[in-house]
């Protein structure tokens, strides 16, 4: 967190992980990528706020010799590693705000708010120019769209925790001094970004990693 005489703002981000799993009968709703884009138009129609929001994609060659060598085949080449496990997928979001005071003869209120949103992906390939066979494509393909899909929900919970501190922190009362009312706003954008972690983690062992969702390869 970064402070000036007149501005405050915060970072903060949650990362989260994904593999493959075997799949199970259990079922959650989770944000596709229009539910986000959704999400992402009514934020930024917030009133008195200003807010963006910034996708980045990223991707990680794999070279899979047929469909049954994949699953090895993603676990060498991803370069995400996290406690001695591997992963296939990451999605992380981050949230920085920032605002202008308003002083008053005794009190010190905001004024206006920036908002901005970050979401980063980090996904597989099948490297450029490789040939594989029809049975190859259509199975990463298939597992590629579940991935992705579930990375989308965890990005979800950062448009949703986007919104509310877009919504919050423009009512917080004023106080007689703005460092009173900076410190407010900055605790409560940190309360709000960790209640929306917390839930980005209850999706995860709700989904199990997202297998529950098609996310998983044998």
């Amino acid at each position: 967190m970064t402070a000036a005489d007149d501005n405050q703002a915060a970072i903060e981000g949650t990362e989260h992980t994904d593999t493959d799993s075997s799949a199970t009968d259990e079922s959650i709703h989770t944000d596709t990528p229009q539910d986000v884009q959704s999400q992402q138009a009514e934020l930024e129609q917030q009133p008195a706020t200003a807010v963006s929001f910034r996708e980045q994609l990223s991707f990680y060659d794999i070279t899979p010799a047929s469909a049954d060598d994949l699953r090895n085949a993603l676990n060498q080449a991803s370069p995400i590693r996290s406690d001695g496990k591997i992963y296939h997928a990451r999605a992380l979001w981050q949230i920085n705000w920032s605002y202008r005071y308003k002083r008053g003869d005794n009190s010190c209120e905001i004024e206006a708010l920036q908002v901005d949103l970050t979401a980063t992906i980090q996904m597989p390939q099948i490297m450029p120019g490789l040939v594989v066979d029809e049975a190859t494509e259509a199975r990463f393909d298939a597992y590629a769209t579940a991935l992705l899909n579930h990375e989308y929900g965890h990005i979800g919970f950062g448009v949703l925790a986007a919104n509310k501190i877009a919504e919050s922190l423009m009512n917080v009362s004023p106080m007689s001094r703005c460092a009173e009312t900076g410190a407010a706003a900055n605790a409560l954008g940190k309360a709000i970004i960790a209640h929306y972690s917390r839930e980005d983690d209850a999706y995860d062992e709700a989904t199990e990693h997202g297998k529950t969702q098609g996310d998983y390869i044998n």
